[in-house]
């Protein structure tokens, strides 16, 4: 049940976990199942961090998300975040980000 699925890090190799994850949101999210699944998979590092092009590239390609550096200090980063998720979710996440 839920326990095995917390404890399930501990149960398979990292990579098994990665594979899984990406091959779960492919069904979900690129199939007909009559309801319509909505994600944003947008990654923020704070700009100040670099960010590793390994590291980039499995974000890609195993959880459909890019890694973006940005400054969580500037209110127009904030804005314009909040309004990229407000219009992706049809306005059912409103402020994801507060300033």
């Amino acid at each position: 049940g839920f326990q095995d699925f917390i404890n399930a890090s501990t149960k398979y190799e990292l990579m098994t976990v990665h594979n899984l994850f990406r091959k779960l949101t492919h069904r979900l999210f690129r199939r007909n199942f009559g309801y319509t699944l909505r994600s944003v998979n947008d990654l923020y590092i704070q700009k100040d961090f670099s960010i590793l092009n390994d590291f980039r590239n499995n974000m890609k390609t195993y959880y459909f998300a890019d890694a973006q550096p940005a400054d969580f200090s500037d209110p127009n980063f904030i804005t314009k975040t909040n309004e990229r998720i407000l219009k992706l979710t049809k306005g059912l996440i409103k402020e994801a980000l507060v300033n």
